[in-house]
């Protein structure tokens, strides 16, 4: 027991020596007389310095107050069990792609997908996706106006998605007036024009022409929401692969 406390008590002068000077680091308190167990050490050390103190305090500390091969191995098999334990207990931290979308959704998630309140408009959404759509975002290409106003009845209905989300950009040929298929696809689409996005306008080559007012893009993305989407289709034996 004594032993113990003088290894712990050896950690803790070595960890105010050396990071006592750091901004990031929590001040660690005064040992108490009782014994200070491992967890209330790492509690106040902070888990960042636990690590740095195991690369560099811990060996050279051990070797001297425990100088035999069977002090150390029974030290450092119950030291490593009660390092587990500890860090299993902490909260897991966000991922890269969690934290950038937290920072994207500050309010939460912009949307509320509810299926049950139409069933079929939900199969036809996710049809038009799975065939028409991008696999990596919620957005959709087409020339046809029935297309594009059943999709976006979806998107607002069924997966209640905020407005502010859903975004448009036209592809269209020079030959094309740009601002007669801008008013043409806001009216179509109830999305304002400051909500339309740098158009792409390619070179007429001639040729006939399907679409006279060009091709929309319906642009938003969720990955949340994509995954909804994937987790649906299989509920239909239907996958994007």
């Amino acid at each position: 027991m004594l032993t113990t406390t003088i290894f712990i008590a050896s950690i803790r002068q070595l960890t105010k020596n050396l990071w006592s000077g750091l901004s990031f680091v929590p001040k660690i308190g005064t040992l108490p007389s009782s014994l200070y167990t491992f967890s209330n050490t790492m509690s106040e050390l902070g888990s960042g310095l636990s690590v740095s103190l195991l690369r560099l305090g811990f060996p050279r500390i051990w070797q001297v107050i425990f100088p035999t091969i069977t002090h150390r191995n029974a030290l450092c098999i119950s030291f490593e069990h009660e390092l587990m334990v500890y860090y299993q207990k902490m909260p897991k931290s966000l991922t890269r792609s969690e934290s950038v979308y937290k920072f994207l959704n500050p309010k939460g998630d912009p949307f509320s997908y509810s299926p049950k309140s139409n069933r079929s408009l939900e199969i036809i959404g996710l049809i038009l996706w799975i065939t028409e759509g991008d696999k990596t975002q919620l957005s959709l290409s087409n020339g046809n106006f029935s297309i594009i106003k059943q999709y976006l009845t979806f998107l607002r209905k069924v997966c209640k998605l905020k407005e502010e989300k859903i975004k448009a950009v036209i592809h269209c040929h020079d030959s094309l007036s740009y601002e007669s298929c801008l008013s043409y696809w806001s009216k179509i689409t109830n999305i304002p024009k400051n909500r339309f996005t740098k158009p792409y306008i390619k070179k007429d080559h001639g040729g006939a022409r399907k679409y006279p007012y060009g091709i929309i893009r319906i642009a938003a993305t969720n990955m949340k929401l994509i995954r909804i989407f994937n987790e649906r289709l299989k509920d239909f034996c239907l996958s994007r692969s």
